[in-house]
């Protein structure tokens, strides 16, 4: 579930500073480290812009090809989260 309780806002300006991080409508949003690896959630309709912040990733989907829904529920699934984690340990394992 996406809660959007404490969103920050910034200007127009930081926003295209920061596009590189930018996320739209049905991108899947994944934590990719600290103590909330692997939470995820598909950003709502309802948010037509926003940036994700460095301990995220985002995975955008091509409709033709792709159901986000679907990914979203594989990642939830105990499969899906050993994925993540196991990717993100290696990444950690190979910086150090």
């Amino acid at each position: 579930e996406f809660i959007s309780d404490n969103l920050v806002f910034i200007s127009e300006e930081k926003f295209n500073q920061l596009k590189r991080s930018a996320v739209k409508p049905n991108d899947l949003i994944i934590a990719k480290t600290g103590a909330t690896i692997g939470k995820l959630a598909l950003l709502p309709n309802h948010i037509n812009q926003a940036l994700i912040a460095s301990s995220c990733l985002k995975v955008t989907f091509n409709f033709k090809n792709a159901i986000p829904r679907y990914y979203l529920y594989f990642f939830t699934t105990q499969i899906g989260q050993e994925s993540i984690k196991s990717r993100a340990e290696g990444v950690q394992r190979e910086i150090q």
